[in-house]
């Protein structure tokens, strides 16, 4: 018998859009939602659906725990950019 563990994600991998896999991947990086926002040229009630959807696909209600059911779901050869993004600049102050 196996011992009782957390919930955990479906056998299958997840099939993502390549917009939600942007997503996740920059959630991977530790990205706030403004931050992933400006990244990918969303509005931030756009990102928070997104995660929220996230977290429905890979049944979790934390960003650590879609950041390791994510990482976990990607096969071995490396298909996803995660931890190859380059960290966002800030945004250019405008001057007066």
């Amino acid at each position: 018998m196996r011992p009782a563990s957390r919930s955990e994600p479906n056998e299958a991998t997840p099939r993502l859009s390549p917009r939600l896999r942007q997503v996740a991947e920059n959630v991977c990086l530790g990205l706030r939602d403004d931050e992933i926002a400006f990244r990918l040229k969303l509005s931030r009630h756009t990102v928070r659906s997104y995660i929220k959807l996230l977290f429905d696909v890979f049944n979790c209600g934390s960003r650590v725990l879609l950041a390791l059911r994510f990482t976990e779901s990607v096969p071995k050869n490396g298909v996803t950019n995660v931890g190859v993004l380059k960290p966002v600049s800030k945004r250019p102050k405008m001057k007066a």
